[in-house]
């Protein structure tokens, strides 16, 4: 974890004292092993980025903030993905997050199992812990991502951004390719058993750029991290 989650609900203007969060307070005392005088970076959800200074470890935990909270402005970064396994959409929830994405739309797509919509996984409590997974890995974010699920690929790009880039393999450019985006970006991964021809040509029909991250068929979970990746390469010229 690179970062403590806070919440203004845990605080007093610039006191917080962790007293309801059994997994914030195990995490500190058992893995970070906190005491009187530590720093601790921190996230403070919907605000920003900061530090904060452990003042008493017993019988509760209490933190005082050092300095200010700094704002953190991100690009819209929309993942569209159809939907597949449970485990594989909680690693993306959670690592996603961590690589920027701001707004995920999941949809049945015409090979994924219509079943997979109604895991457990989509619960309002399971989104929140794996969302708040991949802030706290996070070096940048402070805002937990929006999360929709559509029935179908055609309803999950009504508020998609014009700025559309889709994963194919039969695309001939890379990331590497295209200019960087100045406005919101749009990111389209198939299911576990892909995209069918008719999905991919409706996608290029509604603007989608079709790209190549790599020659060899990958899981949804490792084609979603490494497109995010190559992504981000170029939207911060890095």
């Amino acid at each position: 974890m690179n970062r403590l989650i806070l919440k203004r609900t845990y605080s007093n203007q610039s006191e917080f004292i962790i007293s309801e969060d059994q997994d914030v307070i195990d995490h500190l005392k058992e893995v970070l092993k906190v005491k009187v005088g530590d720093t601790i970076r921190a996230a403070f959800l919907d605000e920003g980025l900061g530090v904060v200074i452990v003042t008493a470890t017993d019988p509760i935990i209490e933190l005082q903030l050092e300095g200010q909270i700094e704002p953190t402005p991100t690009r819209e970064l929309h993942l569209l993905v159809g939907v597949s396994r449970p485990p594989t959409m909680k690693k993306v929830l959670e690592h996603a997050t961590s690589l920027g994405v701001t707004h995920f739309h999941f949809f049945k797509a015409h090979l994924s199992d219509k079943s997979y919509l109604q895991s457990k996984v989509f619960n309002e409590d399971s989104i929140e812990q794996l969302l708040k997974l991949g802030v706290a890995q996070s070096s940048k974010l402070a805002k937990l991502p929006i999360v929709k699920s559509y029935p179908s690929l055609k309803q999950a790009l009504v508020q998609v951004p014009p700025r559309r880039f889709l994963l194919s393999l039969g695309g001939h450019k890379s990331f590497m390719n295209l200019e960087s985006p100045k406005e919101a970006v749009a990111l389209a991964v198939g299911p576990e058993r892909g995209w069918t021809q008719d999905e991919e040509a409706f996608l290029q029909e509604e603007n989608f750029v079709p790209v190549k991250i790599s020659s060899h068929t990958l899981r949804v979970e490792i084609a979603t991290f490494s497109a995010l990746a190559q992504l981000e390469m170029i939207l911060h010229g890095e």
